[in-house]
Order: C-alpha cells, then sequence, then structure tokens
C-alpha cells in the first residue's frame, strides 16, 4: 500500500513538473508554479497516507473483534467445561426407603428412611431438616435437626455409602392408631387433612458446595404407605 501511496505521489508530480514546457524543449523556473506543484504532490501523498491509516486501522477494528470473539468463545467453552465437571463430579443424595408408620415402645410412632450417595464423589452434608406435618393442601416446612442426629454426627458419606433405617418420631401433636400390626398404624388425623413427611438436606463436595436434595411423601389412606408427592417445590435435586 506504501509503494502504491509513493508511486501516485511520484506520477502526480512528474505530470505537474515534466509534463507541457518540457515538450517544447524547457523547464518551469517559476518558484511560484514549483511551489504550488511541489505542494500538490505533498497533498497526494497526504491523501494516501490518511487511506493507509484508515485501511489500517479497519485491519486493526476486525483483529480485535476477532480476538474479543475468541476469547468469548473459550469463556464459554471454559465455563461449559468447568459445568460438565461439576456436573459429573458431584455428589448426588437420595432419600427414599419411606414405607408406612411404624411403632416403637421408647419412640412411639415414628417413620423410617435411608439416604444414599449415588454420585463420584464423598457428600459432605452441612445441615438437615426433617418434618411430619398435616395439613389440608401442603407439607409444612421442615425444622432442622439436632446436633445428635446421625445426619450430622456421621456427615461424611463416600461415592456408593448410604445411612439405612434413619428414624423420624411423629411430634406430639400427631398421633397414630395401633392396628395390631406394630408395622402398620394409621395416622390420627381429621378426615380432610393430609399426613405428610419433608426431608431436606444441605451438603457439599470435594469439588463443588450449595447443594441441596429435597423429598417429601404423602400417606396414602387406602394403601396404609406413604407415596412420594409430585411437587417440584417438594422433590428436587441440585
Amino acid at each position: 500500500m506504501a509503494l502504491w501511496v509513493f508511486l501516485i505521489g511520484f506520477y502526480a508530480f512528474w505530470i505537474g513538473v515534466w509534463s507541457g514546457e518540457f515538450i517544447y524543449g524547457y523547464l518551469p523556473l517559476d518558484a511560484e508554479k514549483l511551489t504550488a506543484l511541489f505542494t500538490g504532490g505533498q497533498v497526494v501523498v497526504a491523501i494516501g497516507q490518511v487511506v493507509l491509516f484508515l485501511r489500517q486501522f479497519r485491519y486493526m477494528e476486525d483483529s480485535v473483534v476477532a480476538a474479543r470473539d475468541a476469547a468469548k468463545a473459550a469463556d464459554i467453552s471454559a465455563k461449559t467445561a468447568q459445568d460438565s465437571f461439576s456436573k459429573l463430579e458431584r455428589p448426588y443424595l437420595f432419600v427414599y426407603g419411606v414405607t408406612t408408620i411404624m411403632w416403637d415402645e421408647r419412640l412411639g410412632p415414628f417413620v423410617k428412611f435411608d439416604v444414599a450417595n449415588h454420585g463420584k464423589t464423598p457428600a459432605i452434608i452441612e445441615a438437615a431438616k426433617i418434618g411430619i406435618s398435616t395439613s389440608f393442601n401442603a407439607p409444612s416446612a421442615p425444622l432442622l435437626v439436632p446436633h445428635e442426629h446421625v445426619l450430622l454426627t456421621s456427615p461424611v458419606l463416600g461415592s456408593g455409602d448410604s445411612v439405612e433405617g434413619i428414624t423420624e418420631p411423629f411430634p406430639l401433636n400427631i398421633g397414630a392408631i395401633r392396628t395390631g400390626n406394630d408395622q402398620m398404624l394409621v395416622p390420627d388425623i381429621g378426615e380432610d387433612e393430609e399426613l405428610f413427611l419433608v426431608v431436606s438436606i444441605q451438603y457439599r463436595g470435594a469439588f463443588t458446595n450449595g447443594h441441596v436434595t429435597t423429598a417429601c411423601w404423602r400417606y396414602d389412606v387406602p394403601s396404609c404407605h406413604f407415596t412420594q408427592l409430585g411437587l417440584s417445590e417438594c422433590n428436587f435435586l441440585r
């Protein structure tokens, strides 16, 4: 590009100085005319330099845009890789095994459930909430378990580990009717009331944190068993 600018300027100078009178055998000797011709050549060169600068600026702008797009793509790729790693290399706690209302002479009516880690990394339980409540439409919020609860006294579950037979006694304001079978009691609640069990566990992994597993069951009167409630706000894993 610089070569073209030089050639254009030189050509303009040559046309101005060496044409015309040179054809008739002499060179222009007028100082004002020479000054004007030189000034015209400088203007042409200046215009060429401006054009060259604008083209270089455009190239630089395109390079900056390309570099920015490449950096953005790299950030997206890195975030995708991090998200994939976080989803794969993390613990997944599941709560299951809830069946019926049982009876124990020391505990009274209670329910039993299991917790297992089916993730690739250990789960460290930070807090747990359990609630047995009655309502006409939705369960009440569960309450924090005491520090001596088995989920907090043994808070680390390795990959594939489980804690089975965790017991949760009924609160004092909810009773159960013994039917002669201590493995299958009936809740003593109102005709239109529902009995709910909610278990919510907060935990972290070796590389991740902020995980929550929440599960909810509703007591089904005809079958005398708990069935898992299908509400997304009561049953989720994140």
